[in-house]
């Protein structure tokens, strides 16, 4: 009986502990981490879809930097609060005087996304969170989360201050105290979440009121990036850079490069489009090089060699050309490996050694394209380091190619105040300051572009032919500087596909010259818009979409197709050969792997460590899958009226358990009765017998 009594107890503390908790569920919505909505969860997950609203969105991440943390994260649980909505100047002003006692999740129309905003808002102490509605009301305002002087620090001139980008705030190279992330006006209209979060404004107490959650959790903590790197929770920022001749290489032939940057960045990383700031010099870049390779016959005969050479990296200290320039003037290999395929370096990791043939004193001229989408007057600016005669040929050059599709040409001679534009050129002149080079942009003097490295940077405005002409005329120069007569072909960019590249490029990935190039990436998600963040570098890396794209574009433009037949690269054995289409081509279109050239990798700690801490130095956390929850809160009321149950459920539970116990307790008390009752007769009839036995015994010894 002992045992049923203590049975009941353990049932009656597990019951009690499991309506206590229920009612602590029931009353207050815990924000629940992305791992939640794990697809391996159903049940947690079914329940979480229930409660919570998963909402699209664009998400501010954290990156790590010389100094320490950039941009955005949460702790593990993420950040809650009460939805609000600002939608005007004069509403973030009374929410500024007046500030919520509770902490709120900030909803906030596009034109009031500025770091000065924000700033004050998070100083309140109540705002745990943002949310930008992309409504179009910040399109036609200057916004520029970039430096003002661009990668100042590790260019050509780290003691000028010269303002190039004069909306610039350096807001996206800082640290943000809060999580921060953007959705469309379709979403917020979808999830209702503007009427959601201004009826919580003037909410009857007896009402519900919304609320959100940002999750942001980066691994990484609040480091920079040698320690992140150290501890194994970051990869290196960075990728691969694509690099192609349009004949076979000719050695101790010199070589014209041109050049551009495929990278941009911006607050949001997913809305990195660059549309001006880095995608228009590529897409301008590429269309020249696409009608040089199949309008011209006699490439391989030039005095000199076209060489382009597209860097990604660049925005983060430009360690896309640093890396490239970096390996062809001082590269060794530690472990060379042949195997049955072309010859690779495996530490550090090259798939390719091909750049080994490239000479720097091989380079003759640098020609590099910058910012070209928005050029006002049809005018384009030469911006030289130095008045040498291979400078003025340059000049020469593309002024007389620019007269011929009604473009401006005009010269820029750099001075002391602010030096050349921002440019990959800087990187070679670095190397040598006495290389001819000039780089080709849409401004004289400060940006034109607005929205400079923002997810404000889009196709909208720009004039395609314009851009069209421009890669003519850079076509044209560039064949006549390495020895042809323009005259002799017709050497003309075809608008049609410079306006498929905007449309892939800008807008949406999944376009039908994309799905041409690459195949494979048909019916798969693809990003849209598009993102030309550079993302991270890894030893056997992932191919980026935009760099995947240049390189099989120039592959095809430059392939000579084998007798041989093939399956994969690896069969294919002879140097700049790959195998497409069941056939080995030969091909002269190379990828080049981009990261700081402060960093190397140890093969032995399997880590990555700084070499050189005066070089940019970034690292992207490891993180979850950030995101944006909607959840419904219940007012004080229903928690009460829901905690009163609970109580009301547990009292009965207690008095039902108590009756129970009481009732065992009476029942064992009656059977203990019984049984003694049942055992009295038997003990005296057993005495009797005992007491007959001992008499017969003794008369039976007397006799």
């Amino acid at each position: 009986m002992h045992s049923v009594s203590e049975g009941v107890s353990k049932l009656s503390i597990v019951v009690v502990a499991f309506l206590l908790l229920s009612s602590l569920l029931f009353s207050v919505p815990l924000p629940v981490s992305a791992g939640v909505l794990d697809k391996d969860v159903d049940d947690a997950a079914y329940l979480a879809n229930k409660v919570y609203d998963l909402v699209s969105a664009s998400h501010c991440v954290r990156l790590l930097g010389n100094s320490g943390p950039i941009g955005c994260a949460t702790s593990k649980h993420g950040a809650d609060g009460t939805l609000l909505y600002l939608g005007s100047l004069q509403e973030a002003e009374y929410f500024l005087e007046h500030p919520s006692s509770s902490t709120v999740i900030t909803a906030l129309a596009a034109s009031l996304f500025n770091k000065t905003l924000i700033h004050s808002l998070v100083d309140t102490g109540s705002v745990s969170g943002v949310i930008v509605v992309e409504d179009g009301s910040q399109d036609a305002l200057a916004f520029s989360p970039a430096a003002r002087y661009p990668n100042h620090q590790y260019g050509l001139y780290p003691r000028l201050s010269y303002v190039w980008n004069p909306d610039g705030d350096d807001w996206t190279f800082s640290e943000v105290r809060v999580p921060i992330s953007s959705i469309t006006l379709e979403v917020a209209q979808k999830h209702d979440i503007i009427n959601k979060a201004r009826g919580n404004w003037d909410a009857d107490t007896s009402d519900p009121d919304w609320a959100a959650q940002l999750n942001a959790f980066m691994y990484s903590g609040a480091y920079d990036a040698e320690t992140c790197l150290r501890r194994k929770v970051c990869e290196p920022v960075g990728g691969q850079s694509v690099y192609s001749y349009l004949s076979a290489p000719r050695p101790q032939v010199p070589l014209i490069l041109a050049s551009s940057t495929m990278d941009s960045f911006a607050f949001f990383q997913d809305l990195a489009v660059g549309a001006d700031a880095s995608t228009s010099s590529f897409i301008a870049l590429l269309a020249a090089a696409r009608t040089l390779a199949i309008s011209v016959p006699d490439l391989a005969t030039l005095p000199k060699q076209l060489f382009f050479a597209f860097f990604t990296g660049e925005v983060f200290g430009y360690q896309g050309s640093k890396r490239f320039l970096a390996d062809i003037t001082s590269f060794h290999c530690n472990d060379l490996r042949n195997g049955t395929s072309k010859p690779h370096c495996q530490d550090p990791y090259r798939s390719s050694l091909q750049f080994q043939d490239i000479r720097f004193e091989e380079i003759a001229m640098v020609l590099d394209v910058s910012q070209v989408a928005h050029s006002q007057d049809r005018t384009f600016f030469m911006h030289r380091d130095s008045d040498t005669a291979t400078s003025a040929e340059m000049i020469k050059v593309m002024q007389r190619m620019g007269e011929e599709v009604d473009l401006n040409m005009e010269i820029v001679n750099v001075d002391s105040r602010k030096g050349l534009p921002p440019s990959t050129l800087q990187a070679f002149l670095l190397k040598d300051r006495t290389l001819p080079g000039v780089v080709l942009t849409e401004h004289r003097d400060q940006y034109v572009n607005r929205h400079y490295q923002s997810r404000l940077d889009r196709r909208s405005g720009i004039d395609i032919q314009v851009v069209a002409d421009f890669a003519t005329m850079l076509a044209r120069s560039l064949y006549s500087l390495a020895g042809g007569d323009p005259r002799k072909y017709n050497i003309t960019v075809d608008t049609d596909f410079v306006d498929q590249l905007f449309l892939c490029m800008t807008e949406d990935f999944k376009c039908p010259l994309i799905a041409e190039v690459l195949p494979a990436t048909r019916g798969k998600p693809l990003a849209s818009p598009p993102t030309h963040y550079t993302s991270i570098y890894r030893r056997t890396n992932t191919i980026s979409l935009t760099s995947g794209f240049l390189q099989t574009l120039l592959t095809n433009l430059t392939a000579t197709p084998s007798l041989q037949s093939c399956t994969s690269n690896s069969e294919c054995t002879l140097p700049n050969q790959q195998c497409a289409d069941g056939r080995c081509f030969t091909s002269f279109a190379y990828y080049h792997p981009s990261y700081s050239t402060g960093l190397e990798y140890d093969v032995d700690e399997r880590m990555w460590i700084v070499v050189d801490s005066t070089q940019a130095i970034y690292a992207e956390s490891y993180w979850e899958n950030p995101s944006l929850l909607i959840f419904q809160r219940e007012t004080l009321g229903q928690d009460m009226a829901i905690i009163s149950m609970g109580i009301l459920q547990t009292t009965a539970v207690l008095l039902i358990i108590l009756g129970t116990q009481r009732y065992l307790k009476q029942r064992r008390e009656r059977l203990t009765r019984l049984h003694s009752l049942q055992i009295r007769p038997a003990l005296a009839r057993s005495q009797t017998s005992t007491t007959a036995a001992a008499e017969s015994n003794v008369r039976q010894r007397r006799t």
